[in-house]
């Protein structure tokens, strides 16, 4: 017998890099998706070593099962390294699939843990965020107590953000990883304090306000623009995602890197809005840019 899982790619609408210092972040999912599917048959599918350490944590976390799963495929739309948390849809997927081959329940809190545990296996040091936000298939405020270490979550109802036709656009794969960029961002923290704690201060503001207006059920697309100048300042942009940005924003759109960032080749995944979308379609079109609904 086949047993599927699905999880989504999560996009963050505010709040990257700040939210590593307690600031609180605001999450969503996008319309791009990982499926895997398990058997009760050994198959010759070759587990990466992510996926076999994902096993490993569901059998460590449920040591009583008898038999175990086998992993017959994984089908997914969502880039690998952009900023689209893949790898925590990879693990959410295999857990919900897991999960019904055992007949087992797993709460929503069971599951973003199980999520964060592999998360640190591809991550090092994970705020959480992407976990949170997969395993709700929600839109998410999310903020780590820099105190406890506990992770706090807020789920927005209301539709505002779902209705909003935003567009992906790729700026090309980082060189470096989310760790990496997490890393610059604290050294250089580390090295010019004030001038870095000012930046996180004020993205943490802005993500607030920008929580207080979804809230209200109101998008207002110059926040785009306004943290993608603040992570600029972070010095997590590079220079071919930069010069995308300028050319969307000379356009009438507004955009910003949705993750981690980069700075030697791309940024990964830009977060791009327009009132008319088509405009940016057919730029991309023109600059040969590949993008996602």
């Amino acid at each position: 017998m086949q047993f599927v899982g699905e999880a989504s790619a999560k996009m963050i609408l505010s709040g990257e890099h700040s939210v590593v210092y307690g600031y609180p972040a605001l999450a969503m999912v996008a319309d791009l998706k990982t499926e895997v599917i398990v058997t009760d048959k050994p198959t010759e599918y070759e587990q990466n070593s992510l996926m076999a350490e994902v096993w490993k944590i569901f059998y460590r976390h449920y040591a009583d099962i008898p038999h175990q799963a086998y992993l017959q495929q994984i089908t997914s739309t969502i880039p690998i390294g952009c900023g689209l948390g893949s790898s925590a849809a990879l693990a959410c997927a295999s857990f919900r699939a897991l999960a019904k081959f055992h007949k087992i329940h797993l709460s929503d809190s069971e599951l973003i843990n199980l999520v964060q545990e592999s998360e640190k296996v591809a991550h090092g040091n994970p705020s959480g965020v992407d976990a949170t936000t997969i395993s709700l298939d929600a839109t998410v405020v999310f903020r780590k107590d820099m105190q406890t270490g506990q992770y706090t979550h807020e789920v927005i109802t209301n539709s505002v953000l779902k209705e909003t036709p935003f567009l992906l656009i790729q700026s090309g794969s980082p060189t470096e990883t989310t760790k990496d960029m997490v890393t610059l961002v604290r050294e250089t923290n580390q090295s010019a304090s004030d001038t870095v704690d000012s930046v996180l201060q004020r993205m943490g503001e802005l993500t607030q306000t920008v929580i207080d207006e979804v809230k209200r059920g109101v998008f207002v697309p110059q926040r785009l623009t306004e943290n993608e100048r603040l992570l600029e300042e972070l010095g997590v942009v590079g220079e071919q995602a930069k010069q995308m940005i300028h050319s969307i924003e000379a356009a009438g759109g507004f955009a910003k890197i949705t993750g981690a960032g980069g700075c030697t080749s791309g940024s990964g995944i830009l977060l791009v809005y327009h009132s008319q979308p088509e405009v940016i379609t057919n730029l991309a079109i023109e600059k040969q840019w590949k993008v996602y609904r």
